[in-house]
C-alpha cells in the first residue's frame, strides 16, 4: 500500500475485507522492515473495517 487505505475506500465491506486478504499475502513475502512499515498500514485498515461493519450495522465503534 503506498499510503493508509481504508475501508471507505472500497464500495463495499467484503471488497475491503478481500483487499486485506490480499495485502496479507503480499506482505508476508517482504523482508523485515519494509515488513513491519505495511503492517502498521494494514493494522488501520483493519480498523476502519470494524467501523465501518459497525456504522452499518447501525452501531457505533468503539
Amino acid at each position: 500500500m503506498n499510503h493508509i487505505t481504508t475501508a471507505d475506500d472500497f464500495p463495499t465491506i467484503v471488497d475491503a475485507m478481500c483487499f486485506y486478504s490480499a495485502e496479507i499475502d503480499r506482505i508476508a513475502e517482504l523482508e523485515t522492515p519494509e515488513k513491519l512499515r505495511e503492517m502498521d498500514k494494514l493494522e488501520a485498515l483493519a480498523l476502519s473495517i470494524a467501523a465501518r461493519i459497525e456504522r452499518e450495522k447501525g452501531g457505533e465503534a468503539t
